[in-house]
């Protein structure tokens, strides 16, 4: 099963429903809740996350979705040892690394062996250890088709934690089927 950290923006694509990336980070999120794969975060990725969301959606919603965010994703640890692998790294040196943000992204999927950072920004990754694609791309190289065609816009939310909870209590808001390309 692939490891995978999600970017902060695949994250907000999908709870601020920005049209041009919606879809694909839906059907990558409907991965985890459906155990396919196993979806982390970093705590960084999280307060920006809540920060965005409280000026977008308010307060109430904000801590709304970030029970949905804790319950559907594990957390990697951040620590000292994060931020002085990024400083000591000859990419950092080099000026190769100029976002602390994508450099903890980075730094945390490689200590932590993710098998790969899903983003729509690849210029920021260029000289991650961790393989990154875009949602397309993954969904496209793991062979999955959207399973509703041109005509809806209809999709999977889980209220329940799928790590926590059994199969038989999850609850569903809406449903978005995937399917394998054949």
């Amino acid at each position: 099963m692939d490891k995978i950290l999600f970017d902060t923006n695949i994250i907000l694509d999908w709870l601020l429903e920005r049209k041009e990336f919606y879809e694909s980070s839906t059907r990558c999120i409907e991965f985890c809740k459906n155990s396919m794969i196993q979806g982390f975060l970093t705590p960084h990725s999280i307060s920006d996350i809540f920060y965005i969301l409280r000026k977008e959606k308010g307060l109430a919603k904000s801590k709304e979705f970030m029970t949905l965010l804790v319950n559907l994703f594990y957390v990697l640890a951040e620590d000292e040892n994060t931020l002085i692998s990024i400083v000591d790294s000859d990419l950092w040196k080099n000026n190769l690394w100029n976002d602390v943000e994508d450099a903890m992204q980075m730094v945390s999927a490689s200590l932590n062996n993710m098998d790969l950072i899903l983003t729509r920004n690849p210029k920021d990754f260029k000289n991650s250890a961790v393989k990154y694609l875009s949602p397309d791309e993954y969904l496209t190289k793991n062979g999955y088709v959207n399973g509703l065609g041109d005509i809806s816009l209809h999709h999977e939310i889980y209220l329940s934690a799928p790590r926590k909870t059994t199969p038989d209590k999850h609850k569903t808001v809406i449903r978005h089927p995937n399917k394998k390309n054949k």
